[in-house]
């Protein structure tokens, strides 16, 4: 009898839901199949739960290759001779085409066969799920009525891992340049997965005056499509993936360093590179008259009852190498439900302090309403920081 292996879906969504709304699209779950070993030679078995969202959704499914190019984007279309691939050893059943009802859940088992001829190590492939017509979705947009033959596509990922191999660990920089403009400094650099499995990598680049050695800025390096707030980018195995960052400080005329770092094989492994650029005198003024501020937020969003009140602090820093001078200022003028501390703040050159606003809402009137602080520094560009106010809204009891 053949011996069969029945494995628990794990991880985090990477399904592409393309659906104006929710109530438009039917559900797959789970989102992701990772974390499952299946030795050569057996059979592993899977099942997927589609729930309908429209009554008589006639819904097809079929294997593919899954990949991502160097800029984040994912394909999903055949790889022929990857040998990463594990896309022929998945088996879904001869009906593969379903009709899902409103509200109803089916269940489709399917195999993944292991050649006994498989090299030890990490493979990949999705299951496609999408349907065979295209929904009709009737909007209003600016009081004319408008209909879109809409269609949700939905790719279930799967890992699966052959045991037998150690991982192989890889990685280093093919490519390191600074694109020099009159409105900012790009630094763009690309880092090649040499290893065998997907790695989450993360960079950042140090930039260095090489008159006096000091470090002007630290910029984060973030991948095109980035797959976490902080930058991360997965990177599949022997492809390439593309990062990049924008230098926040103005910096003075001078020969610049960059040093670029990369971490990734669970961050105990780097991979580095170095290369020249320099900043004339035109274009350091003009970077000064562009960005000597930064905050840690340029949009605040606040929820309160009727009478409530929140005493909050916002960071400000100064990318200047000099002094720097700050107006602060309230718009609409002398509004009463929100307060400054301070009108002007003095910062020493690269300073970071935080300004106090009190935020009061009276008793008898609505809660919903908008402002702005501006803060203008004697040299660059004002910055504007948004505040939103809205009404507690108390959840529907379940």
């Amino acid at each position: 009898m053949k011996k069969l292996v029945k494995f628990a879906a794990l991880g985090i969504c990477l399904a592409l839901l393309l659906s104006f709304d929710n109530c438009f699209a039917f559900r797959v779950s789970p989102a992701k199949i990772e974390g499952v070993e299946i030795p050569k030679g057996k059979t592993g078995i899977g099942v997927l739960h589609l729930r309908g969202s429209v009554i008589n959704e006639k819904i097809k499914l079929f294997p593919t290759d899954i990949m991502m190019d160097r800029r984040g984007n994912l394909d999903f279309g055949r790889l022929e001779d990857w040998k990463y691939s594990c896309f022929s050893w998945i088996k879904l059943p001869e009906e593969r085409l379903l009709i899902l009802s409103k509200g109803k859940t089916k269940e489709l088992e399917f195999k993944i066969k292991v050649p006994y001829n498989a090299k030890p190590g990490e493979y990949y492939a999705c299951i496609m799920v999408e349907p065979t017509e295209f929904t009709l979705i009737e909007l209003e947009t600016g009081g004319a009525p408008i209909a879109l033959n809409w269609m949700n596509r939905i790719a279930v990922p799967i890992i699966i891992e052959v045991p037998g191999r150690v991982r192989k660990l890889g990685g280093k920089v093919i490519d390191t340049s600074v694109d020099v403009g009159k409105e900012e400094i790009k630094i763009l650099a690309t880092f090649q997965n040499m290893g065998n499995v997907i790695e989450e990598v993360r960079g950042n680049a140090q930039i260095i005056n090489k008159t006096d050695r000091k470090i002007y800025d630290v910029v984060t390096l973030k991948a095109l499509n980035p797959s976490a707030i902080d930058g991360m980018g997965r990177v599949f195995p022997e492809t390439l993936r593309d990062f990049e960052g924008i230098v926040k400080r103005p910096l003075p005329a001078g020969d610049y360093e960059i040093r670029v770092a990369f971490d990734y094989g669970l961050k105990v492994r780097k991979a580095r590179a170095r290369t020249n650029f320099s900043v004339t005198q035109e274009l350091a003024m003009s970077l000064k008259e562009l960005l000597t501020l930064a905050t840690e937020s340029e949009f605040l969003e606040f929820e309160l009852k009727p009478g409530g009140m929140v005493i909050k602090g916002l960071g400000i820093t100064n990318l200047d190498f000099q002094p720097l001078r700050v107006a602060i200022s309230i718009l609409p003028e002398k509004i009463p439900w929100l307060r400054i501390t301070q009108t002007e703040l003095n910062l020493k050159a690269g300073e970071s302090r935080k300004i106090r606003f009190r935020i009061k809402i009276p008793r008898d009137e609505k809660v919903e309403r908008s402002a702005k602080i501006v803060l203008t520094p004697e040299r660059g560009k004002s910055i504007t920081i948004d505040f939103i106010i809205e009404e507690v809204v108390n959840p529907k009891n379940q």
